[in-house]
């Protein structure tokens, strides 16, 4: 058999709760007012309407229900009221009601069996609950239950007592919810992104200054050209590799002395010089240079070189060095060879050298 309790029509689905009529219910109950407990708890039932009650007001709402029917003498209903509340919201209870009745909600449990529900001409987009909980309708077990929906501006509410067995169908009678009609936004073109500015490379370290009196060790590879002219197997463009070996001396910081010897191998002939009256050669000239200079800055070194290379030759050369790192430079050289006296006089060639240097 299906008990309908109550048929809550269309409502304004706004603040659902129940606070104000069940303090009052509670207030007449415990004072013994069951008629004035009873308009307080219809009250209360009619804004089930609202579509979407707390589920601890429906709780309160069954509790003080238990209590009336048990003051009033209806003891059948007492169970399925103190059923009903645990399944809105278990941790929910009225202490003024007394331990008795606490006692009587901490062991209720729904009787045996089941019944089913069904919202026969529920539109589409309501939110529907069953004892305040969102759910879909279905089965359940025997008892009192609350049902509503809501949905927009509207609520709908009912309350039904089912027995085991029961095949509930209710009308709602809400109306159709408007569609809302999804508008695809406008696509927005992708802003067009500008080239990620190019990280500046980070400066070279300086190089760290060499502390004055440290003396290092120099080497030179590298290729010299001298131009002038040819004299028995020594051609008149003089271009051969050449290597050094020295020391290199800093008596202060921004100064530096180097002595080294060197030699060089021309290609494409022999070296040529005057000796007893005759021109003679050697296929490897040997020498020995020393000269001085400063430091500009951080990288660049500026000086002077001159020696004696045999044969027969006087190198003058002024130089500029291009610190790469501690250890490495390139070193360019520019100048002249003197030449020995002979039966023309002396000799001046035009001078110029490229190097790789190393400095430990």
């Amino acid at each position: 058999m299906v008990g309908l309790l109550l048929i809550a029509g269309l409502a304004h689905a706004g603040d659902c709760s129940l606070g104000s009529q069940l303090q009052r219910a509670e207030t007449a109950i415990l004072s013994l007012d069951l008629d004035g407990g009873q308009a307080a708890l219809d009250e209360a039932k009619e804004r089930f309407a609202c579509g979407a009650t707390p589920n601890e007001d429906l709780a309160r709402y069954w509790l003080l229900v238990a209590a009336h029917a048990e003051f009033s003498g209806r003891s059948e209903r007492v169970e399925d009221a103190l059923v009903a509340a645990r399944a809105s919201n278990p941790s929910v209870y009225l202490n003024a009601l007394g331990p008795d009745l606490e006692a009587r909600w901490k062991v209720a449990k729904s009787r045996e069996g089941s019944a089913t529900v069904l919202l026969v001409d529920l539109p589409e987009g309501y939110e529907v609950r069953v004892d305040g909980n969102i759910a879909d309708p279905g089965s359940i077990r025997p008892g009192f239950h609350v049902v509503q929906a809501a949905g927009g501006d509207h609520g709908w509410g009912r309350v039904v007592r089912a027995s085991s067995g029961d095949s509930i169908q209710l009308s709602t009678d809400l109306p159709a919810l408007p569609k809302v009609v999804a508008v695809a936004p406008t696509p927005v073109p992708d802003p067009v992104q500008p080239p990620e500015p190019e990280e500046p490379r980070p400066p070279r370290p300086p190089r760290e200054p060499r502390e004055a009196g440290l003396v290092g060790l120099h080497a030179a590879l590298g290729l010299s050209s001298a131009f002038g002219e040819g004299y028995g197997n020594e051609p008149a463009t003089k271009l051969g590799p050449q290597v050094e070996v020295g020391l290199v001396l800093r008596p202060a910081d921004a100064v530096w002395l180097r002595a080294a010897v060197m030699g060089d191998v021309l290609l494409g002939g022999a070296w040529s010089y005057f000796g007893a009256g005759e021109v003679k050669t050697l296929p490897l000239g040997i020498g020995l240079l020393a000269g001085g200079g400063i430091t500009l800055g951080e990288n660049l070194d500026v000086g002077a070189l001159t020696g004696m290379q045999l044969p027969g030759r006087i190198p003058v050369r002024a130089l500029g060095r291009y610190h790469v790192n501690d250890l490495l430079g390139v070193e360019l050289r520019a100048g002249i060879n003197l030449g020995t006296p002979d039966d023309s006089g002396m000799r001046l060639e035009p001078a110029a050298s490229l190097h790789a240097t190393l400095t430990l």
